[in-house]
């Protein structure tokens, strides 16, 4: 097991598993990564809620297109800084 956080990612192994090598379970994340991501199962999985359906595809299709760019967002924003951002979020919204 890793015990750097930032690796901690969903973009990298951090432990291998009893029975596949590291390798194997990361071409695994990348297999299920392209399915689930795929425009197929994406339009598959819509909300029957009209309201969540914006949020959802901007979310997907953003995370589809921009999974290396997501990656490299989240060691940017370490989770420092994320906490700093999230209590300014909670700040903002006790005070309004």
């Amino acid at each position: 097991m890793s015990e750097d956080l930032a690796l901690y990612d969903t973009a990298h192994v951090v432990y291998t598993p009893r029975n596949l090598t590291a390798e194997e379970l990361y071409k695994g994340y990348l297999w299920i990564y392209k399915k689930l991501y795929s425009w197929r199962n994406i339009l598959r999985r819509v909300p029957k809620s009209r309201r969540q359906i914006p949020s959802y595809l901007l979310f997907n299709i953003f995370y589809r297109k921009y999974g290396r760019f997501t990656e490299w967002l989240c060691r940017f924003l370490t989770d420092e800084r994320i906490g700093k951002i999230a209590d300014r979020s909670v700040i903002s919204n006790c005070l309004h």
